[in-house]
């Protein structure tokens, strides 16, 4: 069984957001066979008409409370700080979490959310 990002919630991003204000997102995800001990969850956001750009993009480790539900999905938490202005895009990506990795990117294994 595969990992998937089910459903992203961001109630609190729906209309203006100043700048220097947090909004929180919310995902769904079901981790298959894995462990919330063996992800990140992260939230990958940055000023819109710069996304492709890496270097212009930021990223927030989500938190979960490790409790599945009774058909194996995990909530994730997080908030975006949007310190500054103008729009921001911003989406969901699961990348492996082991000591032994030099970085998350090394195996090749991201799961971003469907866009």
């Amino acid at each position: 069984k595969s990992i998937k990002i089910i459903n992203i919630n961001s109630n609190g991003a729906k209309g203006k957001v100043f700048a220097g204000q947090d909004f929180a997102v919310s995902a769904e995800v079901d981790l298959g066979n894995l462990t919330p001990n063996d992800v990140v969850v992260q939230l990958y956001y940055g000023p819109f008409e710069k996304q492709d750009s890496p270097a212009n993009n930021l990223t927030v480790d989500m938190d979960t409370n490790g409790a599945k539900s009774k058909n194996g999905v995990h909530t994730y938490k997080g908030k975006i700080n949007s310190k500054i202005t103008g729009q921001l895009g911003y989406t969901v990506r699961i990348v492996p979490k082991n000591p032994l990795l030099i970085s998350e990117f090394d195996l090749g294994l991201v799961n971003w959310a469907d866009q």
